[in-house]
């Protein structure tokens, strides 16, 4: 995962600092995708909610200043 990040930035796609990892994933998600655990959902909504501030501020400055290429 922390591989990819930089492989990303070559491309000049920007990632965001926060990671949400879910291991054992088999354990953890119903076959639905459900969590089976209490503690994904609201990690989640902190994870989505960077992430949705994050796009919303790299859109606002492309807006204000352009890409740069």
């Amino acid at each position: 995962m922390i591989a990819l990040r930089s492989i990303v930035a070559e491309q000049g796609m920007p990632s965001i600092p926060t990671v949400y990892p879910i291991p054992k994933i088999q354990e953890n998600l119903s076959e639905d995708g459900e969590p089976l655990r209490d503690d994904l959902q609201p990690r989640f909504d902190d994870f989505a909610a960077e992430f949705e501030w994050y796009m919303e501020a790299f859109a606002r400055q492309r807006e204000e200043q352009g890409t740069l290429y």
